[in-house]
């Protein structure tokens, strides 16, 4: 303990404390007196055995779910920058109304005392209930991100199994009758290939019949959106028979960044659009687009989200097949190679997806029908 005072006239009142294994010098100063002094040196050392307490707390779970994930997502996520780009505030306006449901349902209960089993509970009763599955997936991905950096060595989610549940989508926006959402048949997949290419809806003939021949070459290439409308001419070997898949373009930012997960790879080009993509290519320079929508539409001339899915909406009723939306044709491309014996890691690469569970536990539909083949195989056994 130490009692003086400063040559500007400050009394000083200074101790070395230690409290649950931190040690640190304590001060108080004061020009009123050294009682005062003593008294700062209280404020300050009591202060410092509260942060102890909480930072002790936190790393031990002692912490309401809210505050922590709160504080986490503040930390580590809000301000995260990907591949360039500052998280988006419609991305982290999400992440918060997710965060609300999460604590909503499993109270705002100690980190410390959710285990496994209380986690499991929480999921298989947002299943029973009829939650939807990307509501359940949105929640998963964030618990597990938060027990992955709080709970590195003992994540309770290691040990939970996500619920099945059937994936819904509305039809049309003045339809709110949903369906379980499947592949698409051989016969299907042909009947809207007719129609994009033979007889696309649109105000605009000449736009909507460009919108078709895109659109069918995501479905048979399974392209994601981005990639797609990204294409150019110089991304085309026709000698070869490849695509090269090397940019996306992102519309919302209104910016060419690398494909997802940096998943650059060739892709053959698929049988039932190659003359598609010939008759692209003709008479274009190396950088030009492969696929052109309106000029003055803010995006130099790339085919929005939009009018894609205007188009597709009218392609599926007009073949009077059940409506998917654009990112569906790429699940359906996936799942008709499947279907074809293609070999499910040759799928992967094309795809561009990082592992094979990707391609088959999510890319993959059924058709809901049986495979004639396959049931041979079955009264054969």
């Amino acid at each position: 303990m130490a009692k003086y005072r400063e040559a500007d006239g400050r009394y000083v009142y200074k101790t070395t404390e230690s409290y649950k294994g931190v040690t640190w010098e304590c001060k108080g100063t004061s020009y009123k007196g050294a009682a005062q002094a003593k008294a700062a040196w209280q404020r300050n050392k009591e202060k410092r055995i509260a942060l102890i307490d909480g930072t002790v707390d936190k790393k031990e779970g002692r912490i309401c779910l809210e505050r922590a994930m709160r504080e986490w997502y503040d930390l580590y996520l809000r301000n995260k920058v990907i591949r360039g780009r500052p998280r988006p505030q419609t991305t982290i306006d999400t992440d918060m109304t997710t965060m609300s449901q999460i604590v909503d349902g499993l109270g705002n209960m100690q980190v410390c005392d959710i285990d496994s089993d209380v986690l499991q509970r929480y999921f298989n009763s947002l299943a029973e209930k009829g939650t939807g599955a990307s509501v359940i997936r949105k929640q998963w991905v964030l618990i597990n991100q938060f027990f992955k950096k709080n709970r590195p060595y003992n994540n309770p989610m290691l040990m939970c199994v996500k619920p099945q549940t059937k994936s819904k989508h509305t039809l049309c926006d003045d339809d709110c009758e949903t369906s379980t959402k499947t592949a698409y048949t051989d016969q299907e997949m042909a009947a809207l290939t007719n129609v994009l290419l033979e007889h696309p809806a649109g105000r605009r003939v000449e736009q909507a019949a460009e919108r078709g021949k895109l659109l069918t070459v995501i479905m048979w290439e399974f392209l994601r959106l981005g990639e797609a409308v990204e294409l150019r001419v110089r991304d085309v070997d026709l000698t070869a028979g490849i695509i090269r898949i090397r940019r996306q373009y992102d519309e919302r930012h209104k910016a060419v960044v690398i494909p997802k997960d940096n998943s650059k790879r060739d892709l053959p080009i698929s049988g039932k659009c190659r003359s598609v993509i010939e008759a692209a290519c003709a008479g274009k320079q190396p950088d030009e687009l492969l696929f052109c929508g309106n000029e003055s539409n803010g995006h130099e001339g790339r085919i929005l989200r939009g009018a894609l899915r205007d188009t597709l909406t009218a392609a599926c009723e007009q073949a009077q097949i059940t409506p998917h939306h654009v990112h569906d044709l790429r699940h359906d491309g996936i799942s008709y190679m499947v279907r074809r014996g293609v070999k499910p890691t040759s799928v992967q690469r094309w795809a561009g997806h990082k592992s094979l569970t990707v391609t088959l536990d999510i890319y993959y539909r059924d058709t809901g029908e049986d495979d004639p083949q396959d049931r041979s195989l079955m009264e054969a056994v």
